[in-house]
């Protein structure tokens, strides 16, 4: 018993560390070659849709987003993605729209979105690479070709990546340098829509932030925002998470009752936000409304065991076991 109790407090003290901080990003923006996948899995070829996809990539490691972990990413056609059906896109990175050529030759296939598992530097990755894809509502492409290539990589570590390989727009009107990417109507005009950068927190609508302005000189804002003038090929824009101290952290005795508890548990000072995780970190139920005191959680339907209950009281953060029977 003394053991158990041993291991689970270096467990504990674990994700006290972890759960205790706040994850942020940094962007940053460099020359590095843009190699196209050798070996890859492709859209149009599982579904033959030129127009519009969607689909879950299951992933081989785990990926950390903000304060939460992840083993599977959901994106689509606009480059959007997410991690739960029911959660807004988190992840904005070269929002607009985007299509493949009507597939032909399946064994000559040039318009694509193939993606694949692989290594970069060391560390597992998911690469989405958009092969010749067009910018929706683009008028110019049968007479000019206009297209775009650019990957988006998300990494073990949790960074994340957009790289930019060839792309000819030179005679596109969907593309305004200075400006962004216009969506092609016939009624309203030209409307500027992208291509939009953001990271939203998947569970609090509070947390974001974005790049807005020219690649060489945009700016880091509390949201999401366009870039107004896209890098050369061979150039990449990455969001490398980071890790920072936040409120302080105390460890509030007594802070709720009954424990062990079995389908709620009654709080003695109202939260104003709170967290549960299981012993391996894993967040299972969060509070979705940060400006509503919360008095009571209900627990019913976690299984009996041992969880961390993150709390935020006034601005400062409890880290509290839970028993729950």
């Amino acid at each position: 018993m003394r053991y158990i109790q041993v291991i689970f407090s270096l467990l504990f003290l674990l994700i006290f560390l972890q759960i205790g901080k706040t994850q942020a990003y940094k962007v940053s923006v460099y020359a590095d070659k843009y190699i196209e996948l050798d070996t890859f899995e492709s859209i149009i070829l599982e579904d033959g849709n030129h127009l519009g996809w969607e689909k879950r990539f299951d992933l081989d490691f785990t990926f950390p987003y903000y304060d939460t972990s992840f083993n599977y990413i959901l994106g689509d056609y606009e480059s959007t993605y997410s991690f739960e059906e029911e959660i807004d896109f988190s992840i904005r990175l070269m929002l607009f729209g985007y299509e493949f050529d009507k597939l032909i030759d399946p064994e000559n296939v040039t318009s694509d979105l193939r993606y694949a598992l692989k290594l970069k530097d060391g560390k597992k990755a998911l690469c989405l690479q958009f092969t010749k894809n067009r910018l929706t509502s683009d008028p110019s492409v049968l007479q000019f070709d206009s297209y775009i290539n650019f990957q988006i990589w998300f990494i073990e570590n949790g960074n994340i990546e957009v790289k930019f390989g060839d792309y000819n727009l030179d005679n596109s009107p969907v593309y305004v340098p200075n400006e962004g990417f216009y969506l092609q109507t016939v009624n309203q005009g030209p409307i500027l829509i992208g291509p939009e950068f953001g990271l939203y927190h998947p569970f609090d609508e509070n947390i974001k932030m974005g790049i807005d302005g020219p690649f060489d000189a945009f700016a880091v804002i509390e949201d999401s925002g366009n870039l107004t003038v896209l890098p050369p090929p061979n150039w990449a824009i990455k969001f490398e998470k980071q890790t920072t101290s936040t409120s302080e952290v105390q460890h509030f005795e007594n802070l709720y009752f009954p424990n062990p508890a079995r389908d709620r548990i009654l709080f003695k000072q109202p939260l104003t936000d709170f967290s549960i995780y299981n012993i391996e970190g894993k967040q299972l139920i969060y509070s979705n409304n940060s400006n509503a005191e919360i008095s009571e959680i209900d627990i019913s339907g976690l299984p009996a065991g041992i969880y961390i209950l993150k709390a935020k009281i006034n601005n400062i953060v409890s880290i509290n076991k839970i028993l729950k029977k």
